[in-house]
C-alpha cells in the first residue's frame, strides 16, 4: 500500500519537455526556437555554417541539505561567418601599388562630340499580292 506522500511525488513528476519549458523562467523553448531559426536563415543566406549552444548548469543552493538544485541555462549563438573581404594590390620592386606599376599609362584625349545626322527611310511601295 503507497502512503498519500508516495503518490504526490508522482504527480510532481515532469518529463523532459515540461523540464525544458520551466527553464528561464518559461522563455527557454521560446528562445531556443527563435535563435534557432534566425540561424537557419542566415545559413540558408549566407551558405556557411552557424551554430547554436546550449548550455545548463546545475547548482546546489548554498546550505541547502534538500536533494534540490538549481539550474541556469545559457544559449549562445554563433552566426555564420562571411568570406573575408580583401584588397587587391599590385606588388613589384617589393612594394604595394594600386595600379599594375607594368602597364603603360595611355594619354586621355577629350574628342568633341560627333553631330547626328537623322536619316529617313526611303519611300517604300505598298506591297502587292499578285
Amino acid at each position: 500500500m503507497t502512503s498519500p506522500l508516495d503518490d504526490n511525488k508522482l504527480n510532481t513528476r515532469i518529463d523532459a519537455h515540461a523540464f525544458a519549458a520551466r527553464l528561464g523562467g518559461g522563455h527557454f523553448l521560446d528562445e531556443l526556437y527563435e535563435g534557432a531559426t534566425r540561424l537557419a536563415q542566415e545559413v540558408v543566406q549566407m551558405g556557411r555554417p552557424a551554430v547554436l549552444t546550449v548550455k545548463l548548469r546545475f547548482d546546489k543552493p548554498k546550505g541547502s541539505v534538500e536533494p534540490i538544485v538549481t539550474v541556469k541555462d545559457e544559449i549562445s549563438l554563433v552566426p555564420p561567418k562571411a568570406d573575408p573581404t580583401g584588397t587587391f594590390v599590385f606588388v613589384s620592386d617589393l612594394g604595394f601599388h594600386t595600379r599594375d606599376p607594368r602597364q603603360a599609362e595611355l594619354p586621355v584625349k577629350l574628342v568633341p562630340p560627333i553631330e547626328k545626322s537623322v536619316r529617313t527611310p526611303p519611300e517604300v511601295g505598298a506591297a502587292v499580292r499578285e
